[in-house]
This record gives structure tokens, sequence and C-alpha cells, in this order.
């Protein structure tokens, strides 16, 4: 267990589902997210943890597996979590160990759509966490990795290691694009297995929030997170309520839809029902 004063808030959730969003909320309302942060708005030093993570247990953030700690793997990536390289999370404020960090930062956390696969870690490092799971429906998550991917056929694998660089504990390019998100299919699959790895673990104490709810009643959802974080959360940013369902304006997005509105999955994440 890391020796800090108070509990961090962990943002999961699939990639393209509001993770981003809720994070810049939290931000915007007092809770520290870390100083060096990527354009999606995910530290690099917690980013490059659960790389390393993933790395280790022979998953991929498009090739998600289910991860069971293990002593050694978890001994070594506490001692990464202890070393001097936080200082990519704090800069020079503090580090871990601080025994002022609460009196500096009353909140902190992160924020990164690996998390949902590497929840087994974080939660035996800080076992009161506090961990936020949000989703979203899975056509427009499919829609939304499609139009990344379309933007990504533009750069060269040069300005892709530009953009992100290297990975400092693996040593490998830090590359998130996979052509086969070009496919909505593919998008579908990914988003089904980011759920259904998360679910598995059967974590007990967490918030599930929809995107698509925080769209509609920004009060009400940050209102419940409030209550769950013990934190007073208001609507800081102009938040875009036509993006709720926004797949519902393409034909051939709602036939594909039509063709999973009974996938168990769907039906459990309460999105059976949007048409």
């Amino acid at each position: 267990m890391i020796n800090v004063k108070s509990d961090p808030i962990i943002i999961v959730g699939m990639h393209r589902s509001g993770t981003s969003l809720l994070s810049r909320v939290l931000e915007n309302n007092g809770v520290f997210m870390g100083i060096d942060k990527e354009n999606n708005n995910e530290n690099l030093f917690f980013l490059n943890m659960n790389i390393f993570l993933l790395h280790k247990h022979k998953s991929e953030w498009n090739h998600p597996n289910k991860i069971k700690v293990d002593n050694r793997t978890y001994i070594e990536f506490k001692k990464l979590l202890q070393s001097r390289r936080n200082a990519w999370y704090f800069g020079s404020k503090t580090d871990f160990f601080n025994p002022t960090f609460k009196e500096d930062v009353a909140s902190y956390g992160w924020k990164d759509p690996r998390n949902s696969i590497t929840i087994p870690y974080w939660r035996k490092l800080f076992p009161r966490a506090k961990i936020v799971h949000i989703i979203r429906n899975p056509i427009d998550v499919a829609n939304s990795l499609k139009k990344r991917e379309e933007k990504f056929k533009t750069f060269s694998k040069i300005a892709l290691y530009k953009k992100w660089g290297i990975n400092y504990i693996t040593g490998k390019p830090v590359i998130f694009n996979d052509p086969n998100l070009l496919s909505i299919d593919k998008g579908i699959e990914l988003w089904n297995n980011y759920l259904s790895v998360f679910y598995s673990y059967n974590l007990k104490d967490y918030i599930e929030i929809k995107y698509e709810e925080l769209l509609e009643n920004p009060e009400t959802v940050l209102k419940q997170l409030s209550d769950y974080l013990a934190l007073i959360v208001k609507d800081t940013i102009t938040i875009k309520k036509t993006r709720k369902h926004a797949f519902l304006e393409d034909e051939n997005l709602v036939k594909k839809y039509l063709t999973l509105q009974n996938d168990p999955l769907i039906q459990k994440t309460g999105y059976g029902n949007i048409l």
C-alpha cells in the first residue's frame, strides 16, 4: 500500500466513452490530475505505468486480457511507483511520501481507459481508492474510434512516434492507433472486451455513470458523483447534448444497432432500449 494522506480518484472506462470529459470536470473542480498530460488528459506517469503492466501481462490497449496480480510484478511495479519517476505526476510539488501532500492537494487522481484492465493492481495499492466507471453506448464508441483512425491515416510512422514518443519503462514506441478499428464491428468488439474484463473483476465499491446521462442531466449525475467522492462537483465545462446517441443520425449505424440490441452486455448496461 502506498503511504499517502488521501486516497486517489481513479477514472476507468472504455476509450472514447467520456473519460477525458469527466477528468476535465473533476480537474476544474480542484482535483489534481497530474502535471504532464498528453492530448487526452492522461497523465504520462500513470499512462506509462499502465503500459508497463499491460506489457508484463502480454496485453495491449487494443487487445485487453483479464489480468491477475502476481507478486513479482507487483513488487517491481511498486518500486517504479515509489521511484523519483513519479515526478512525472507531481512535478516539483511533492511525491507519494511527502507528509504535506494532503495540505497541498486535497484530492488527486488520474484517468486512463487502461485502468479498466489494470485495476486489480491499483485496487491492491490503494484499497480505499474512489473508482469512477463511465460507460457509453457501443455504436458511438466504435464510430468515434473509426473517426480517430481515419485521422491517423494522415500521419506517417515518424509523426506518430513524435506525437506519443517512447515508453520510458518498456523502451518501445507508444502507438495508440489500430487500423482494424476502421471497422465498426471491431470497435464494438473492443468495447465488449473492455467492459467484460472490467466487470469480471467483481469490484464492489465503485460508481458507474453513463456518458449520455452526463450530457442530458449533468446536475443530477454530478450530484451523485459528489456524494460518492465526498466532493462538491459542479458542471464547469460546456457539454454538447447533441453527442448523446449521435449514431441515430446515421441510417447504417442505426441498422447496426438493431442487430445488436439484444446482446447480453448491451442489455446489462441499459443500452438495449435506445430504440
